[in-house]
């Protein structure tokens, strides 16, 4: 386990990044970031196109929305469940 303090910063400093991953469908990616966290939050980098996932109110079932928030945190990262990613998963995300 790797400790992050920096003194200038404060105590323990957030990290930001980005992420790019060839995916379709459901399913999770465990992201390593080496020191225990305490919380994770996650959105989109992209919107994804309107004619693949069309929100419901213009009668396509509920539940074709690409989806995407953090499962689980632990002592080396968190876990990101992603749901309807049509083509390739592209997200930013700030871990403390």
């Amino acid at each position: 386990m790797r400790r992050r303090i920096v003194w200038k910063y404060g105590d323990s400093p957030a990290i930001y990044g980005n992420l790019i991953a060839a995916v379709q469908g459901d399913g999770d990616i465990k992201i390593v970031v080496g020191f225990p966290v305490s919380s994770a939050m996650v959105a989109f980098s992209r919107l994804y196109c309107f004619d693949i996932c069309p929100p419901p109110q213009y009668g396509y079932p509920h539940g074709s929305q690409p989806e995407v928030f953090v499962n689980n945190v632990d002592d080396d990262g968190f876990t990101l469940t992603y749901k309807n990613i049509p083509d390739t998963l592209d997200i930013n995300y700030y871990v403390t």
